[in-house]
């Protein structure tokens, strides 16, 4: 009976310490007019300040009329850009080259619809121009797009390649791909596609400070932006004045929340949100995985060239929502602020598909702090501690586990 004892006294001691309670959560907001199985809670501004990336330490109990704690499951829901592809695959009909253009004419069987071109070429750094026809017969080409840049740049510093050519709908029986070059393109393959987007819900944040530098001793235009808080980003909109063709290197950095006192930091406290190129050619708006930050930096390599004028910079993330089941009558509350806290995992997770789509809104009170930044200090310790009880217990308990096997 010693080893059964053992185990059960491991699971009830590890499954009450060891974790998040609701007592474990720095900060809580009551969630109001629960009257339906199904709600939603649209995550506001000031709460992303004082979670962990990506939202780990997020939770909605509940407390009975019987003081007992419930854990309401919910699922994370993202309203970025939903975007579908359906690719085309077109039989490839000939190829040949004349006066510094290599032509590649593909059939179109099915006359699906196309909007959106991918090349490959076996080439590590180019610089190229291509063009785009459509045909019914062979005969008379239509032009569908005219001299886009693509490029590739491999090096010590960078490995990138930009060769997707997006354009309006387009239905014929033929294309021709022509690639303006001197020299052989080394052309592997072209997949043409249809690509559809589903806009999603994004907030605008107004900027608060905007210092634009530039350095012609680094050929480099640096621009810091500052919001008034830690606010949920996930993209960058560079609205550029600049009339002639341009496309230059550009990095996106940002200070996470997490980091104090970042008015003192070097560029060592910066991270990489997304690495890429401004153009001329398309609209130079770069979407990334979301952060939670206040301070940004955008690197502009200018090499050679006169810098850009830039017009102003959109700052925005999109909008989070959780949608959670409630099965009960309770006071729920959303809580969050746990150094310890990890993502949970609950089985809707499984069934997203049978949620339903209308769901209420739920009004969120104001915030509410449940415990003092030392006390929670404290706390983090006094869990710490307990983890590694719950260590010492289960080694413990395993080398006597072992010891009794090899006795027998």
């Amino acid at each position: 009976m010693k080893k059964p004892i053992n185990t059960y006294l491991l699971l009830i001691f590890c499954s009450f310490f060891c974790n998040a309670q609701f007592q474990d959560f720095e900060y809580k907001r009551a969630l109001l007019n629960v009257e339906n199985q199904w709600h939603k809670i649209i995550l506001p501004n000031d709460f992303y300040q004082k979670t962990k990336k990506e939202l780990a330490d997020v939770r909605i109990f509940g407390i009975d009329k019987n003081q007992d704690t419930i854990e309401v499951p919910f699922i994370l829901r993202a309203l970025r850009d939903k975007t579908s592809q359906k690719r085309q695959k077109l039989k490839l009909l000939n190829q040949s080259t004349l006066d510094g253009n290599y032509y590649y004419s593909f059939e179109n069987s099915s006359l699906e619809i196309i909007n959106q071109l991918s090349l490959e070429l076996n080439l590590q750094n180019f610089d190229l121009k291509v063009s785009l026809e459509g045909s019914q017969d062979q005969k008379k080409w239509l032009s569908i797009v005219e001299n886009r840049r693509i490029t590739g740049i491999q090096n010590e510093f960078s490995n990138a390649r930009f060769t997707k050519i997006g354009f309006n709908d387009a239905n014929f029986r033929f294309f021709r791909l022509v690639i303006a070059s001197n020299e052989d393109p080394k052309f592997s393959n072209a997949f043409f596609s249809k690509k559809v987007v589903v806009e999603g819900i994004f907030k605008t944040y107004n900027v608060e400070n905007y210092e634009l530098t530039k350095k012609p001793e680094t050929n480099q235009t640096i621009i810091e932006l500052q919001l008034k808080k830690p606010l949920f980003i996930s993209r960058i909109k560079l609205n550029i004045a600049s009339n002639f063709d341009y496309q230059r290197p550009v990095n996106i950095k940002y200070i996470d929340h997490r980091v104090r006192a970042f008015e003192n930091c070097d560029n060592n406290c910066f991270q990489t949100a997304i690495n890429g190129f401004v153009s001329s050619e398309r609209k130079n708006t770069f979407d990334f995985k979301g952060i939670i930050s206040n301070k940004l930096k955008i690197l502009i390599e200018n090499k050679s060239n006169q810098p850009l004028t830039i017009d102003n910079i959109e700052v925005s993330g999109y909008v989070n929502e959780l949608h959670a089941r409630f099965t009960q009558p309770a006071d729920y509350f959303l809580v969050y602020g746990s150094e310890l806290a990890k993502v949970q995992s609950y089985d809707i997770k499984m069934f997203a598909d049978k949620i339903p789509t209308n769901l209420t809104p739920l009004k969120i009170g104001e915030e509410v702090a449940m415990v003092s930044p030392k006390e929670s200090e404290e706390g983090v310790l006094d869990n710490l501690f307990l983890w590694i009880v719950c260590g010492i217990i289960a080694v413990t308990i395993g080398w006597s586990t072992i010891k009794m096997i090899l006795q027998k």
